[in-house]
């Protein structure tokens, strides 16, 4: 259609005239924030006269929100989602162009309203605890992230995922913001708690989150100290354990040292030591002297807490061997009739209250022995006496408790003349053993039937048997000790004194003593043999020589072949009866002059193993004579073990003693001897040798 002018002409032209829009509305002009894209926000209208009109964002002035939204039609239309705390208002130019083309363009302020939002994130700092605080101890705050700045968010526990721990906290505060702690933790039993928290704002949204609070392991003291045992038996050597320490600790893990500290039960800690994590003992203990103990004992962690605790150790009682034998009279009238009491025996033993049986010890070296009785604890006589023939006896007593511990004591028993009125000094025991210190007590002097003006005083004074005075010593009436005593010999060893007894009138009675030193054996400390040669061509088996111990030698060792060694490659060439090393072949200087055989020696629960060199002598072998024990009537029979053997000698049986071994012995008449002492058996064999035997101990007995 032609357009008319756009002015007004007064009249009808016959022509419509085009106009263009003069104003742009939108209604309404705001938009709540958080609306999805695509939400209307106005409607748009002309202010135009000719219908058809369409609306466009455009640019120009006002235009800077332009891409934040749409025109569908006639509506402005959201293009994103608004946050109204991000950007609350937004520009855009719109324009309105009517069918003719005709235009106009306007700027609109765009309201992005606030409406409440709920919170997006709980925080809590800090979310651990140490173990064993109190309760109502501050844990951490919680916090939020909210989209409406400066809104309020109260916090409460939740149930749902998360939740197991809730009821071991507590929230404090304005709107409980504060997590507090319900319960005293333990980090050693539990180390983290989880719990479920609510944050709801001003406007009722919420959220919810799951916590885990952490507990923090501190080092805690201990709590007790335990001893594995508190007991140990009497005379242990310094330094033996008595038992060894633990620690209860919270910490576990935890190391810790352990020292004798002061404070209540610590009357005894010098007597001990601690070693490391064991207490040892700092002296022998004596259970008839103190039977408990009181320490006090720290144990120390490694960060420096510590825990204290009285001990109670208990000395067992052991029995112990008994320390002397005594007899309260050493003396009797001849002519009396046999069982006459000479006197009453009793022991000294550590273990008060012990009994003791009494035996006569060693008949061969104390043939005195015979004449007397032990009937109970009494000594009595069991012959009739002439003082004429002999006025002392010597006799060796054994006290033996009721564990089998033994003491053996030396008594000098006096024949009195018959009437006797005369006063006799006696001492009682009259032996010691050797290595004591100075000042051991020997014996007690007594006078006998009395000398009837007391007090008495007792010296060692010069005279017949004054001869090794200088090594005793009196205090009151006790023989003691001034050096320390050594026997030599097996057997012990004798010392004479002579001592003079002073009553209150100046009358005095003098004796002469003999004082028997005991020797205590120590372990072996090595092996000889004596002799350690024997020519060449002897016949076999020829005895070469008789060990012993290199220092104490004892005819209670026992002596053993052990198997050769590189070094010491020569056994088979030899064997042992009892102390004698024989040969088992006849030997050639020529051939070889030394051999070695590796001997263990037994003594008692002491060994000692050691080599023993047997040297082969040169002789003149042209017109040589027969070595000893060959020739004529030199026969060796071979039996095997645990069988019967006969010949022309006879039938031996019965010849194993308790240990397993043969040891029976011919002599040259085709009579036997059984002997202790010689065992024979070799390589599963009796070596049966029909010369004369230096070791029987039986009479012969006719095969």
């Amino acid at each position: 259609m032609p357009q008319c002018p756009a002015f007004d002409c007064g009249f009808d032209c016959g022509f419509e005239v085009a106009v263009p829009p003069t104003d742009i509305t939108l209604t309404p002009q705001n938009v709540d924030e958080n609306e999805p894209i695509g939400t209307t926000v106005g409607t748009l209208e002309s202010d135009d006269p000719v219908p058809g009109d369409t609306f466009a964002l455009v640019a120009g002035i006002g235009d800077s929100g332009n891409a934040s939204f749409t025109i569908v039609g006639d509506e402005l239309r959201t293009a994103e989602v608004f946050d109204h705390e991000a950007q609350d208002t937004y520009s855009v130019r719109i324009q309105v162009t009517n069918p003719y083309g005709l235009s106009f363009e306007k700027a609109f302020t765009i309201t992005i309203d606030d409406v409440n939002e709920g919170p997006t994130e709980i925080y809590l700092s800090p979310s651990d605890i140490d173990e064993n605080e109190v309760l109502g101890t501050l844990i951490g705050t919680f916090t939020v992230d909210d989209p409406d700045f400066g809104d309020i968010a109260n916090f409460s526990f939740a149930s749902g995922t998360g939740d197991d721990d809730n009821g071991s906290f507590a929230l404090a505060g304005t709107t409980l913001e504060e997590l507090r702690s319900n319960a005293v933790f333990d980090y050693e039993t539990k180390d983290s708690y989880s719990i479920r928290i609510r944050a709801t704002d001003t406007g009722a949204l919420w959220m919810e989150k799951a916590f885990t609070i952490t507990i923090n392991d501190i080092n805690e003291a201990p709590t007790d100290i335990t001893l594995t045992s508190a007991d140990i038996d009497e005379n242990r050597a310094v330094g033996s354990v008595v038992g060894t320490f633990a620690t209860e600790d919270p910490d576990i893990g935890d190391s810790h040292t352990y020292s004798l500290v002061a404070g209540t039960g610590d009357t005894d800690n010098a007597s001990f030591n601690i070693v490391a994590h064991a207490l040892t003992t700092a002296e022998i203990f004596d259970h008839e002297t103190k039977d408990s103990y009181s320490i006090r004992v720290r144990s120390t962690d490694s960060g420096g807490l510590y825990f204290e605790k009285q001990f109670t150790i208990t000395i067992n009682d052991v029995n112990e061997a008994p320390t002397a034998v005594l007899l309260d009279n050493d003396s009797v009238e001849e002519q009396l009739l046999p069982g006459e009491l000479v006197g009453t025996l009793s022991s000294v033993d550590p273990d008060v209250g012990d009994t003791h049986t009494y035996t006569f010890r060693n008949y061969s070296s104390y043939p005195d022995n015979n004449f007397f009785d032990i009937v109970g604890d009494e000594l009595r006589t069991a012959a009739v006496f002439d003082v004429g023939v002999q006025d002392t006896y010597v006799i060796r007593i054994r006290s033996t408790d009721s564990g089998g511990l033994r003491k053996n004591q030396t008594f000098t028993i006096t024949i009195l003349p018959t009437g006797a009125g005369s006063p006799i000094l006696t001492l009682s025991p009259q032996d010691v053993d050797e290595g004591l210190p100075i000042g051991t007590l020997v014996g007690t002097f007594n006078v006998t039937p009395g000398v009837p003006d007391p007090p008495y005083t007792y010296t060692l004074v010069s005279g017949t048997g004054d001869d090794d005075n200088g090594e005793f010593q009196i205090s009151g009436d006790q023989l003691l000790t001034n050096v320390v005593l050594d026997t030599p010999f097996i057997g012990g060893d004798s010392r004479e004194i002579r001592v003079r007894v002073t009553d209150n009138s100046g009358d005095f009675v003098e004796r002469a003593f003999t004082i028997t030193i005991n020797n205590v054996l120590g372990p072996p400390l090595g092996i000889k043999i004596t002799p350690n040669s024997i020519e060449e061509n002897n016949p076999s088996p020829s005895v070469i020589g008789d060990l012993g111990e290199l220092v104490d030698d004892d005819p209670t060792d026992l002596f053993f072949l052990v198997p050769a060694t590189e070094e010491c490659p020569d056994n088979a060439l030899f064997w042992i009866a009892g102390h004698d090393v024989l040969t088992f072949e006849v030997f050639d200087y020529e051939a070889k002059s030394e051999y070695c055989l590796l001997v263990r020696i037994v003594r008692g629960a002491w060994e000692f193993t050691g080599p023993v060199i047997i040297n082969i002598l040169d002789v003149d072998e042209i017109g040589a004579k027969p070595g000893p024990g060959s020739g004529q009537g030199t026969r060796v029979l071979v039996i095997d073990q645990n069988s019967i053997y006969r010949n022309q000698l006879g039938e031996i049986r019965n010849t194993m003693d308790e240990e397993g071994r043969f040891r029976v012995h011919l002599d040259g008449t085709g009579r036997f001897r059984r002997t202790r002492q010689l065992p024979l058996l070799y390589r599963d064999q009796l070596k049966i040798d029909p010369r004369p035997s230096p070791y029987a101990t039986e009479e012969p007995k006719s095969l």
